[in-house]
């Protein structure tokens, strides 16, 4: 699935949207999919409301990666291994409009 957006879209809300669904999706047997799905909404949360604090949001940005290649490998089914996959893609959109704040 492919999801297009333009610069009038808040990112970081679509990102929360789609890590609850995956946050609640997920069946809790194996620890990265888990735990990673809940950590995953919390840092974008963080990052929400954070909002335009300069350099604010450096931290959760890491951890999002972290969290997210752990999700990746050790996921043991295809739901914990894709709930990385729309926050990947946007991660440095996400970084570039944290730079520009």
């Amino acid at each position: 699935m492919i999801l297009a957006l333009d610069d009038t879209v808040d990112l970081t809300r679509i990102l929360l949207r789609i890590a609850g669904f995956f946050r609640d999706e997920s069946c809790g047997q194996c620890v990265p999919c888990r735990v990673g799905t809940v950590r995953q909404e919390e840092a974008l949360l963080r990052i929400a409301h954070n909002g335009r604090s300069p350099g604010s949001n450096a931290g959760d940005i890491l951890l999002l990666r972290d969290v997210g290649q752990v999700m990746k490998d050790a996921s043991i089914c295809g739901l914990g291994q894709a709930a990385w996959n729309a926050v990947e893609s946007a991660i440095d959109r996400l970084g570039a409009l944290e730079e520009t704040r």
